[in-house]
């Protein structure tokens, strides 16, 4: 989500643009031409080309927009059958007895997903999908197949009901039959924001570090509200493998075949261990900041933590934020957007305001050139709050997204330590690549177009 537009106020999100489409996919027509007014020329025909240009989210959207705004009550209702749904799997009843309520499938940790996923194979999709567009209830899990038959293109939404350890650390390949060999990642649903995979590591993810779905630019992280398509955006079909699969699962004497066992993975191991490994290590020599896991390890965040040094109010507030990825619930901090998410983490922090130091305009979702110098870089400190523009297509922002910096990661190649949340997550610690790169290059960076510093 952005912070905010870039020629409104600072971090406020712009009003409705009075020169967008009045409906989706609508083009606007040229009226007859008219002399420009002599003393605005240049402002006349910025106008016309932002017009020109200006397109609605609905083109670039993949998601299920009707499941955001779902009521509460409907919400709660889906989630809800997927409780009584686990609370009626047998031989796990030390883990069943645990969920009563919708609020104890929030609750329930890593480790216990983990379980009734080895146990129960596909409900963990089962319970934090649905499937886009399709507002249906959900059949029971004992008849729910698509775990089963994963559908070449289906297009799922991600939703991790309020668990908040599952929204840190579950990942695509957690969720996922071995069959499913490719995705695509569509970040919020934005069609701008798509990552694809070009290799699945590991056979199923188990929470385990490495295992998961990457591309070049390193591990690829699913958040509620994200959309996975199945095989990915291109030949869909050839990103499922039914008989890779099947060949480390047991066969049955009927012909059919059974489930993953310890035997499954240690066959997997033995074959292809090997492979997957000097995939991650030519990914890491291509790009030593490739992520390989979901979120930072607890060492990690010790880590970050201790590498501020200073003792002013941005340090304060940059640790402040660290010391928050600790804590399960976040503190409960939740913005609208990231402007405001990062507006609450300064209030809490002690900051009354933040002053600007650096800024730039242009039209679009795409800043160009228009974004920081290396100069301008070297005056971000911890707790500085960030504009990079990521160029994505919502309809506030510019294209825009707001973090707070905590330390640079590589200076050199500009791959920054930050933190962010929104409406729909809490704190999220990540890296963030602030250089400029061509368009078309993979991973493409993200400049920074806004520098905003605390004041106490």
């Amino acid at each position: 989500m952005p912070g905010g537009g870039s020629n409104g106020n600072e971090g406020e999100p712009k009003g409705k643009d009075q020169n967008s489409t009045k409906k989706t996919g609508e083009t606007i027509k040229e009226g007859p031409k008219k002399e420009p007014n002599s003393q605005f020329p240049k402002l006349r025909r910025d106008l016309a080309e932002k017009v020109t240009i200006q397109k609605s989210r609905e083109g670039y959207y993949v998601g299920d927009a009707k499941f955001n705004n779902e009521p509460l009550e409907k919400k709660e209702k889906r989630v809800q059958k997927v409780v009584n749904e686990i609370k009626g799997l047998k031989g796990i009843e030390e883990i069943v007895a645990k969920i009563e309520t919708i609020e104890d499938l929030q609750n329930l940790d890593t480790k216990t997903l983990i379980r009734l996923e080895d146990k129960y194979e596909g409900i963990l999709l089962y319970a934090f999908t649905d499937i886009v567009g399709d507002r249906k209830e959900k059949i029971n899990f004992a008849n729910w197949d698509l775990y089963k038959k994963p559908v070449p293109g289906m297009k799922l939404q991600v939703d991790f009901r309020g668990n908040q350890e599952a929204e840190a650390q579950i990942g695509a390949a957690d969720l996922l039959p071995p069959s499913v060999r490719r995705i695509t990642v569509y970040e919020e649903g934005d069609k701008s924001r798509a990552r694809t995979s070009i290799q699945r590591v590991g056979l199923k993810g188990r929470n385990q570090s490495g295992a998961g779905f990457y591309d070049n630019d390193g591990y690829i992280p699913i958040f509620s509200h994200d959309v996975i398509e199945i095989g990915g955006n291109v030949d869909p079909q050839k990103g499922i493998d039914m008989e890779f699969e099947n060949q480390f699962r047991t066969k049955n004497p009927d012909g059919t075949y059974g489930s993953l066992n310890e035997d499954s993975y240690n066959k997997y191991k033995h074959s292809k261990y090997e492979k997957d490994q000097k995939f991650l290590g030519d990914l890491l020599k291509r790009n030593p900041q490739a992520m390989t896991k979901k979120s930072f390890s607890e060492d990690e965040i010790n880590k970050l933590l201790e590498s501020i040094q200073g003792s002013g109010l941005g340090d304060k507030i940059a640790k402040f934020a660290i010391e928050i990825a600790k804590d399960p619930n976040k503190k409960g901090i939740r913005g609208e957007h990231c402007g405001d998410w990062i507006r609450k983490i300064y209030k809490a922090a002690g900051a009354r305001s933040h002053v600007t130091i650096y800024s730039t305009s242009y039209i679009g979702n795409d800043c160009g050139k228009k974004h920081a110098s290396p100069a301008q870089y070297d005056k971000i400190r911890p707790g500085d709050w960030l504009w990079y523009n990521n160029r994505n297509k919502a309809k506030i922002g510019d294209g825009n997204h707001s973090a707070l910096f905590l330390s640079w990661k590589d200076k050199d190649n500009l791959i920054a330590n930050v933190a962010s949340g929104d409406a729909s997550h809490l704190l999220r610690l990540h890296t963030a690549n602030l250089r400029e790169e061509p368009p078309g290059t993979p991973g493409r960076g993200a400049p920074v177009t806004r520098i905003m510093k605390p004041i106490g």
